[in-house]
């Protein structure tokens, strides 16, 4: 083949090769290059266990949280306790850590480092199996604080560090069972280049022993609290403070920032917004913005807590005591609640410090409830640490008792479960928040669990005491927890205060004050407290906790009322789920106006008191058909008239003694007594007072049955007959806590009766009336009377009853002195209807 064929086979051949290639599958690609990989990012964790006064959080800074156990809430007599134990466990659960870090430092002098081990293992497996995410290691693992080892020694640099090593050698088997080593860093002396060496030694020794293993070093911004140190727990200067971070970040996976919270005498407390705390501070938060792309927030996968999705229905409740609060609320959502003081329905005698379950009190309590049932405990649980058994079995009887009577109605116990830990803030305000959190765990929440199996719905308490938000919602966080992660599957409505609960009078000097203590809470802090709450339960129930002393008028303009009507409008959607449908009130045809006294009596005064308690008292007329009010016992002025329909209390004889005054069931009374009710919140009250001398009671000396009571008027056909119906509370004591017998209810008999105004004057007191003789045991009792008008009124021929009034006197009871005995009866839902 000639040279010039070749040339044109070749160059055919190149071009039958080249459209092959072009016509292929497959993508051109370039030579292969292997990519340069770069050394893995440096990732550094700054913890935070300092103890300075009135610390924030610090996570906004990318400070971390660890949680620091010391040996006391995990020993006693120096080994292990189990159910101290447990307790750090739940309360690790439940604030969501991801480290921990406990502390036994007693066994480093006391046990065999096998020993030290084993015993570590049992509290890092104990934590483990509850806790999978978290890393857990012992302060002081895997070796002594070389730097503080070496202050005031003389052996050669050698001699020192063998010595060290042999002095940390028992610590050494503990790191095989920890997730992570947490050695002590701390400086003796300001020579900061001779603490750097001792860094660097001390983790080359580390990581020659445990390779793998991370370090996280504790630092502290004061000079070791050695006595004999010259530089006694002085605060560290900024410079050699930030020559220590770039030493632990040189060579750790992270430090912890610990303080005692001490001054540089060692006793006094130092504010965190003390300029050398504050310097220290500083510094840290410069070291952090130079490193921040390899500074690392250590935080659990779970512990963004967003409250979750929208909920699909959520509940208001409300037992409000503002003077004067409607009835209905639900124009805000709010739907009623019977929140139920202990003490109505309990026996009136403590045994053992606990007043028990009145069985009569809460069979009545089940017949008449018709809303849910909130019982505000105060000593059924007193012996939860020391008789757990019979306390269980106590709330197992008051359950089983009122579902026996009423299977539709909800009961639970308010702090069941479990109760407030943000009030902790201020009635044990000098523990620091893991010494409250501890004792709250052991003696608040672990005992009364198993109480959750006799309540229909948990009410677990969030209380506010200020506006510092943030804190109560770390709290609030706990409290629901704990509910929802021990719950046998209970609806849980957290209880929430309307006024800020806080000190108030004599405050100690080490407490701050706050100026708005019991005042209701501010509207944004409400909406706030409202809105976080809306995703992390079920629904909420606002009780009122106005102080007696201390009474607030009800206004729509209340920054609480308008929070709440807000928080309504915000998600009436979800909240109207839950409102129960309006139903127009069944006609009952009852001629008595406010037989159930839940509306307000107008008009009415509170003055003079009730044994120290501003209760709302009807006013006082002489006769039936008076209609201006005398103007004391009660106080009201001079002009005011009493209209038809409107309860009042009828007594001539101008005197203390006499009283007719509103029961109410959400408010506490000082100075002894109960406040009871047999259906809603209020009743009336009828008392007459002990020790009135015979000059007293001399206008109705021989009529002492109709000295006083409570009546109305009102207009009624001649030509019927009518039923009045009406349900009687006699309680074995009355007002009073320190001698019973002087307390004793004398009370035997009530008249009731009904008088025609044809011909009536001031000393008019009946014209037919029937007395009644009062059972002796505790509880509601009903009774009927019929009015046959045209009867009546053959037998007083003349009479009308066009105007009439009905009323009920309590009849005095007289010792042998001529003195009035204490004499007291609570009425309630009092009908007057047509009868045949």
């Amino acid at each position: 083949m000639k040279t010039s064929d070749i040339k044109r086979f070749t160059m055919l051949l190149f071009t039958i090769m080249l459209f092959i290639t072009a016509c292929s599958d497959d993508n051109i690609r370039p030579p292969y290059l292997e990519e340069e990989v770069g050394p893995t990012p440096k990732e550094f964790v700054i913890y935070d266990a300092m103890s300075y006064k009135d610390k924030p959080d610090l996570t906004s800074d990318m400070i971390s949280k660890i949680r620091l156990i010391y040996e006391g809430f995990l020993l006693t007599d120096g080994e292990l306790d189990m159910k101290k134990i447990t307790t750090q466990i739940s309360l690790t659960k439940m604030s969501n850590y991801q480290a921990v870090s406990t502390d036994i430092e007693a066994w480093y002098s006391t046990k065999k480092g096998e020993d030290i081990k084993d015993g570590l293992k049992i509290v890092f497996d104990a934590f483990k199996k509850e806790i999978p995410h978290c890393t857990v290691g012992n302060y002081g693992v895997p070796v002594s604080d070389l730097n503080v080892f070496r202050f005031n020694r003389t052996e050669s640099e050698e001699k020192l560090i063998e010595l060290w090593k042999q002095h940390s050698e028992k610590r050494c088997p503990a790191a095989e069972v920890s997730d992570v080593l947490y050695p002590s860093l701390y400086i003796m002396t300001p020579d900061v280049n001779q603490w750097l060496k001792d860094l660097k030694t001390t983790v080359e020794y580390i990581k020659e022993r445990f390779p793998g293993k991370k370090i996280v070093g504790y630092i502290w911004p004061q000079y070791y609290n050695l006595k004999s140190n010259p530089d006694y727990m002085k605060f560290i200067p900024a410079e050699k403070w930030d020559k220590i971070l770039e030493g632990c970040y040189q060579y750790l996976d992270g430090a912890i920032i610990w303080s005692n919270g001490k001054d540089e005498d060692g006793q006094t407390d130092v504010a965190w917004n003390d300029p050398k705390v504050q310097a220290m501070y500083n510094t840290t938060k410069t070291f952090i913005e130079r490193h921040k792309a390899n500074i690392k927030l250590d935080k659990s996968e779970s512990s963004d807590d967003d409250g979750g999705s929208e909920p699909t229905e959520f509940y208001v409740y409300g037992a409000l005591n503002f003077q004067n609060t409607p009835a209905s609320l639900l124009n805000y959502g709010i739907q009623p609640i019977s929140v139920v003081s202990e003490a109505n329905v309990s026996e009136a005698e403590k045994q053992d410090g606990i007043y028990p379950p009145s069985i009569d009190r809460i069979q009545n309590l089940a017949t008449n409830a018709t809303h849910p049932v909130c019982i505000s405990i105060s000593t059924w649980h007193v012996d939860r640490s020391t008789n757990n058994s019979a306390m269980m079995s106590r709330f197992q009887t008051v359950h089983d008792t009122f579902k026996d009577v009423n299977s539709k109605v909800t009961i639970g116990y308010r702090g069941v479960g479990p109760t407030s830990l943000t009030s902790l803030r201020v009635t044990s305000y000098t523990q620091s928040d893991f010494q409250r959190n501890d004792s709250w765990q052991r003696y608040a929440v672990e005992p009364m669990r198993g109480i959750r199996e006799y309540a229909d719905v948990l009410y677990p308490e969030v209380t506010i005491i200020n506006d510092d938000l943030e804190t109560w919602k770390q709290d609030c966080s706990t409290v629901l927890r704990e509910a929802k992660w021990n719950n046998p599957n209970k609806k849980i409505f957290a209880c929430i205060m309307t006024n800020y609960f806080n000190k108030t009078g004599n405050i100690p000097e080490d407490y701050e004050p706050f100026a708005d203590a019991y005042k209701p809470i501010k509207e944004a802090t409400w909406l706030n407290a409202l809105e976080y709450l809306y995703r992390r339960c079920d629904g909420i129930v606002i009780i009122g906790n106005c102080q007696k002393d201390d009474p607030i008028e009800y206004s729509e303009n209340l920054g609480i009322m308008k929070a709440t009507k807000t928080f309504y409008e915000n998600h009436k959607n979800i909240i109207d789920k839950t409102l129960p449908e309006e139903e127009e009130k069944p006609v009952t045809n009852n001629l008595i106006t406010n037989g159930g006294f839940e509306d307000k009596i107008e008009p009415s005064s509170i003055d003079p008191v009730v044994h120290t308690n501003k209760l709302v008292r009807p006013l006082r007329l002489s006769g039936f058909f008076d209609t201006t009010a005398q103007k004391t016992f009660p106080t009201a002025d001079g002009s005011v008239t009493v209209p038809d329909n409107v309860w009042f209390h009828r007594c001539n004889n101008n005197s203390w003694f006499w009283f007719t005054y509103i029961d109410d069931i959400s408010t506490a009374y000082a100075g002894g007594g109960t406040p009871i009710s047999h259906s809603g919140n209020k009743s009336v009250v009828i008392y007459t007072a002990a020790n009135a001398d015979a000059a007293k009671y001399s206008s109705h000396a021989n009529n002492l049955e109709h000295l006083q009571g409570v009546a109305q008027r009102l207009s009624l056909d001649n030509s019927k007959k009518y039923k009045l119906q009406f349900f009687c509370y006699r309680p074995d004591l009355v007002w009073g806590t320190t001698n019973v017998a002087a307390n004793i209810n004398h009370a035997e008999k009530i008249v009731v009766g009904i008088v025609s105004s044809t011909g009536a004057n001031v000393n008019t007191d009946y014209t037919y009336e029937k007395v009644i003789t009062l059972e002796k045991t505790e509880g509601w009792k009903e009774y009927n009377i019929t009015f046959d008008l045209p009867d009546i009124i053959k037998k007083n021929p003349g009479k009308s009853f066009e105007k009439c009034a009905i009323f009920f006197n309590i009849v005095p009871e007289i010792d042998s002195a001529q003195k009035t005995l204490k004499t007291l009866v609570n009425l309630d839902d009092i009908t007057l209807t047509e009868t045949k």
